[in-house]
């Protein structure tokens, strides 16, 4: 991509990759504590991060990661977040130890998020104690399903609705993508029954604009599962990724 008057590669900072622990054996038990100790190592980075006043723009691995995201930003904010989130999963499941299916969940348990919405939803992808805890905790969600072929509503008046709802938080917001909501798109949970590129495009952009955004995540982007190999799906994710990451961007400049 080019550096030109539509945006300047000085407005960013490569920061460097977290390695993830060595897991020789990898029993369910083995794999939590991995998980547990990748949050610490997450958490140290975004933390450096945000102290540094810069932006922080998370890429890859599991959507596990959000937690220690949000953890970051709440302690140096001493303010819960507000986060909305696309995805075809509310990652709210059971507090049963870490993993990428229960980040928002834990972070609620903890203290560290106070709004929480998700936006396209897939109405069969999310076990019945996930939208029941959801309820509980008074946060919404919108699926998929209501604006793709119901169409009751439109992806521009969900977005007005999310919009309001983390302003009125008054917290820092925190802008998640699981790319898991994208049709076709390599990723850990491949769909064909997702949201087009665009609308994530606009997603993004649309909701990096509101102010207080601390950070944007972008998680699941699984390469070696394109159809084609993993040359293949190298492109894919990578244009998609840097579109993404140029949406937010942009957004952010014009404030």
């Amino acid at each position: 991509m080019q550096s030109n008057a539509f945006m300047s590669g000085e407005q960013l900072l490569i920061a460097g990759t977290v390695q993830p622990p060595a897991c020789s054996n990898p029993s369910t038990e083995n794999l939590r504590e991995a998980c547990h100790q990748l949050d610490l190592r997450v958490k140290a980075a975004v933390s450096d991060i945000i102290e540094a006043g810069l932006i922080p723009i998370v890429i890859g691995g599991g959507h596990n990661n959000a937690l220690p995201i949000i953890q970051a930003c709440f302690e140096h904010f001493n303010q819960p977040l507000a986060v909305a989130n696309l995805d075809p999963h509310s990652d709210f499941r059971a507090r049963e130890g870490r993993h990428s299916g229960n980040p928002f969940r834990y972070a609620h348990q903890q203290g560290a998020l106070s709004h929480y919405t998700v936006v396209g939803l897939h109405e069969q992808k999310n076990n019945h104690d996930s939208l029941t805890a959801l309820t509980q905790a008074g946060f919404p969600f919108h699926t998929l399903q209501s604006w793709a072929w119901r169409r009751t509503h439109t992806l521009t008046n969900i977005l007005s609705e999310v919009s309001q709802y983390l302003l009125k938080s008054d917290s820092p917001i925190g802008l998640e993508l699981d790319v898991d909501a994208i049709s076709n798109m390599p990723s850990s949970a491949m769909t064909a029954c997702g949201v087009g590129v665009d609308d994530a495009l606009y997603y993004v952009h649309r909701l990096a604009a509101l102010e207080k955004v601390s950070y944007l995540h972008l998680a699941e982007a699984a390469p070696e599962r394109h159809p084609a190999g993993l040359s293949a799906g190298q492109k894919v994710c990578g244009q998609v990724l840097a579109e993404l990451i140029c949406a937010f961007v942009k957004a952010r400049l014009v404030l």
